[in-house]
């Protein structure tokens, strides 16, 4: 008789902090969430009622009528992150391909975004699916693979913190979203850069704060509180990469009460692979329970075999050099050597 073998699951504590983890960093290509109107109901309009309708008549880079210097600011952000209108106007949806490196292990995860809040999270352990998160701009819901191969609706503090994370651009576009406030609360010095503290207040109470380098106007840090355990969460961007115009973290370090969670390295960035709203409802999740083949993910364009074997070089502009970067230049060397992240990823895995 064979022994009992229980399903590999995360630790709770890492399932608590994808949202602030992988799918920020998945989108920080990637972030004015659905939250900025959910649960609101301080926000009363005539007219368009969904966050979807809202934004169809707004600029996501306008800043007229805002404070002089907190516009300065944004318009050198939306130039160095995303060009221009134009450029970033073009991106309709965004995969992404990386690993979440913890104490447990190294996991692989593949993530989808598309215009304006559909999401998608999938995280492996080898070929094999262990976690799934998705919003469809009305549904928050997810399957642990250690509890039930189907999907559920998330709990509504879980639900908050992936919305909030979930859509494609960043809490600093539409800074003209009703109900929603942008404010510069001055400089600070952050990891040792001098950064811009900005703070943003969505509809429904939440809160944001950003730090932008001074000079190269990335986004080294981002601040949030878990909505579900009340935690301060720091997600502190250490490496960029730049991808047809669009500045996107290419490796992010999560701590929570200043403790390392888990650090997120971005391989792989694809633009407008025709990803479908369907691939994020929660019925698309019947689709990746208990998948024994890449077959079953073929409409997602996983290609499990080289997530599990392949390794994917990573590519990004230098973060210690904050006048170095241009918005039309090509992706520059990686501070890591191909050679070198391998190496780390190898050392965590083979453990003390």
């Amino acid at each position: 008789m064979k022994p009992h073998q229980q399903k590999p699951s995360l630790p709770q504590s890492t399932r608590l902090s994808l949202g602030g983890g992988i799918v920020w960093l998945c989108v920080c290509a990637l972030a004015v969430g659905s939250a900025a109107f959910a649960e609101s109901e301080e926000v009363e309009l005539e007219g368009p009622q969904t966050y979807r309708e809202m934004i169809a008549l707004l600029d996501p880079m306008e800043t007229s009528g805002l404070d002089s210097q907190l516009a300065s600011v944004l318009r050198d952000y939306y130039e160095y992150n995303f060009s221009d209108r134009a450029t970033w106007g073009g991106v309709e949806s965004i995969r992404f391909e990386g690993e979440l490196i913890t104490s447990h292990g190294t996991l692989r995860f593949v993530a989808f975004k598309k215009k304006p809040d559909y999401c998608k999270v999938v995280v492996f352990r080898g070929v094999q699916p262990l976690l799934v998160m998705g919003y469809d701009g009305e549904d928050a819901w997810q399957i642990d693979m250690a509890i039930s191969g189907e999907a559920r609706a998330m709990s509504t503090g879980e639900a908050l913190n992936f919305i909030r994370d979930a859509t494609t651009g960043g809490h600093l576009f539409y800074p003209q979203f009703p109900g929603k406030t942008i404010e510069l609360k001055g400089s600070t010095l952050t990891g040792g850069r001098r950064c811009f503290e900005l703070l943003v207040a969505l509809p429904n109470g939440q809160r944001v704060t950003y730090m932008l380098g001074m000079l190269g106007f990335r986004e080294h840090q981002q601040i949030t509180e878990n909505a579900l355990t009340g935690k301060r969460e720091v997600i502190t961007h250490t490496h960029f990469r730049e991808h047809q115009g669009v500045r996107l973290p290419a490796r992010s370090e999560l701590t929570i009460d200043e403790e390392l969670v888990h650090t997120v390295v971005v391989h792989n960035v694809q633009f407008n692979l025709g990803v479908m709203p369907w691939m994020f409802a929660r019925a698309s999740g019947a689709l990746l329970a208990g998948a024994e083949d890449a077959g079953h993910f073929s409409s997602f364009g996983v290609d499990l075999e080289r997530l599990q074997m392949e390794p994917i070089p990573v590519e990004a502009s230098d973060p210690l050099i904050d006048g170095s970067f241009s918005p039309f230049a090509p992706p520059s060397a990686f501070n890591l050597s191909d050679a070198e992240v391998q190496l780390l990823v190898d050392d965590i895995e083979a453990g003390p």
